[in-house]
């Protein structure tokens, strides 16, 4: 599995490290170093250097300079230590997935600390060249974005289907997409976004050449090589990723009456009118459009999980679409991030799936103690309810977070009783 998502497609160009003449180098500083310190987080297993996170935040200034010296060196020689290079690839299988198919696993790479200390402060130079220079349709791993600003693009599209105007939307999803992404692709929009030279050749001396090792059961295999893909999970590598598919986002902004809404790899069309035959037509010409970019980038649209809705339409199968000679099947009730959506207006659906979802609340004894009253509330019953939740069935969701609550603090069963 984890050999043929790392192999590049066979058409694929080989990479070059971009040249670095004529280019200005900046010096990584001591305030970037600490700045990257605070943000990386604690609690990650290490990689095959055995450093853990808490350690180096622990550093005394003499040994930060050292480091920040080993950092410097690395960006201006564009040498990235082979040990940053590899991973070790534990797969997790997915929530209520059978565990004999390759597919219900996702894998989770442990890479080398220091080399994600050193991830930190390239991605956030990158970041700051890169911002505001991407499509405001992608809202996956940017500051201020979330799942939220793609599902209103969508809902009011969903909301504007009066009359006798329908709506229609396809659900894009990618195989393997973070694993499939070509390092061309990535380099060539770098580029074109302005980011410094020695920037995008460090990047590329970091993905040039890497390997990989699976565990399971404290069991390693042979060495992987990795000759596409960014690392799930990194700071860099989700960057990276938006990077590469922001061109994607861009073909879609070119057909009228078109709205899309990206969030990471999960891409979303939509287009409203009152006539099928215009609907079809333009939703076919954004999967044509799709399927030739993703050729070009030597990623794969899953056809078998791509499917379709028509909002505002109580007949089905009025849609006739394609993903290359693959026909697309019709879901009535897809989940959108999250959000079952359904063909006519309304949130039912989703609210009938909460309250019927299974509680499943871990908190132990200890936690119990530390965490109270609304600190309970807000920890174990509201993130379940907080997003998504339709103003309409507040008051039909309400019985479900006190009944969550109750779970949470140990008093299952307990009522109120009001004292007369």
């Amino acid at each position: 599995m984890h050999m043929a998502r790392s192999t590049k497609a066979p058409h694929a160009p080989e990479m070059k490290i971009p040249s670095t003449r004529r280019c200005t180098f900046q010096p990584i500083t001591e305030a970037e170093l600490d700045v990257a310190l605070r943000e990386l987080s604690s609690g990650p297993a290490p990689g095959d250097d055995e450093i853990h996170c808490e350690e180096l935040k622990q550093l005394g200034r003499l040994s930060r300079r050292s480091i920040l010296r080993l950092f410097n060196y690395s960006l201006c020689t564009r040498q990235v230590p082979a040990k940053w290079r590899h991973g070790i690839i534990v797969p997790l299988l997915k929530l209520n997935k059978p565990a004999s198919s390759m597919a219900s696993f996702r894998s989770v790479t442990l890479t080398s600390t220091l080399c994600k200390l050193m991830e930190r402060i390239v991605a956030r130079r990158v970041r700051d060249c890169i911002e505001d220079k991407l499509q405001p349709q992608q809202a996956g791993f940017r500051p201020a974005r979330s799942t939220l600003d793609t599902l209103m693009q969508v809902t009011s599209a969903v909301r504007r289907t009066k009359d006798d105007k329908k709506t229609a939307a396809a659900f894009i999803d990618y195989a393997r997409a973070f694993d499939s992404v070509d390092h061309i692709g990535i380099f060539k929009e770098l580029l074109s976004f302005g980011v410094e030279r020695h920037l995008v050749a460090w990047i590329a001396g970091f993905l040039k050449g890497g390997t990989a090792k699976v565990r399971v059961n404290n069991v390693l295999s042979e060495d992987i090589s990795l000759t596409c893909g960014v690392p799930q999970g990194s700071a860099l590598g989700k960057l990276l990723f938006i990077v590469a598919v922001d061109s994607l986002s861009k073909r879609p902004n070119c057909i009228p009456g078109l709205q899309h809404g990206l969030f990471a790899d999960d891409l979303t069309i939509a287009r409203t009118s009152a006539d099928l035959n215009e609907i079809q037509q333009t939703i076919q010409q954004v999967l044509d459009c799709i399927t030739n970019w993703s050729a070009e980038y030597c990623m794969e649209v899953s056809a078998e999980k791509t499917d379709h809705t028509l909002f505002g339409a109580r007949e089905t199968n009025l849609l006739s679409l394609k993903v290359g000679e693959t026909a697309l099947k019709e879901e009535r009730t897809p989940k959108l991030l999250g959000l079952t959506v359904q063909p006519h207006k309304g949130l039912s659906k989703h609210v009938m799936c909460m309250r019927q979802r299974p509680t499943r609340v871990s908190c132990s004894s200890e936690r119990r103690r530390r965490l109270s009253g609304v600190r309970i509330g807000r920890s174990c019953a509201h993130s379940t309810l907080h997003w998504y939740r339709p103003r309409c069935a507040m008051a039909s969701l309400h019985g479900g977070s006190i009944h969550r609550c109750r779970i949470a603090s140990g008093r299952n069963g307990f009522r109120h009783r009001r004292h007369t």
